[in-house]
């Protein structure tokens, strides 16, 4: 009888499970190369778009956000939720600090009527997506600025590009990533500039 049941144990000691690894690690290699992500609800080894349920309240509140870097997870259950956002009940910069740090927060759009949109809340979230997609691909190495000024991303070249969360006197040579216009004293907060190589 006890070698009975030690005989339904299955340890996978023989290598059974690593022929389905092999062939799932495969999957999500070519997922990757052709652009689609997986978006795991857990910290996992094969995906960067972790959307981990956050339990435990907004872990990432206040100062702690740059730590979400690299994510998806959603605004919900924050104070800043994505449906207040739309609503221009909660400072919609909040996306733009997020998308900063290279956190792309699920949206729940399609739960909020067209009707309850805020215009300007609307406008300024699509400006801040075209904002991450014209920079994302330069987004390779981060720097968080002191004081809140904002977050400094490098790519592979040198090449910078800052997320400005606040007015500051322009570095020589910046320029607005969306709208190509040089910044002549000041940058504005909430624009994302190239601000020269390296």
């Amino acid at each position: 009888m006890r070698s009975t049941a030690l005989a339904l144990v299955r340890t996978f000691s023989d290598g059974s499970m690593r022929p389905q690894f092999d062939k799932m690690a495969g999957l999500y290699a070519e997922m990757t190369r052709r652009g689609l992500y997986v978006q795991p609800e857990a910290i996992v080894a094969f995906s960067s778009h972790s959307c981990c349920g956050l339990h435990g309240g907004n872990v990432y509140a206040g100062e702690l956000l740059g730590y979400s870097y690299d994510t998806v997870i959603s605004l919900d259950n924050t104070e800043c939720e994505d449906a207040a956002i739309l609503r221009g009940e909660a400072p919609v910069e909040m996306l733009f600090r997020c998308l900063a740090h290279r956190r792309v927060p699920c949206m729940s759009f399609h739960r909020v009527p067209r009707a309850e949109w805020n215009p300007a809340a609307a406008a300024a979230m699509k400006e801040y997506f075209a904002m991450y997609r014209a920079a994302r691909g330069g987004m390779r190495r981060r720097t968080v600025l002191p004081d809140d000024a904002g977050v400094l991303w490098e790519d592979a070249h040198g090449a910078k590009q800052l997320w400005a969360f606040r007015g500051q006197p322009a570095p020589a040579a910046a320029i607005d990533l969306l709208t190509g216009e040089p910044a002549v004293q000041s940058l504005r907060p909430w624009r994302v500039y190239r601000v020269g190589n390296a």
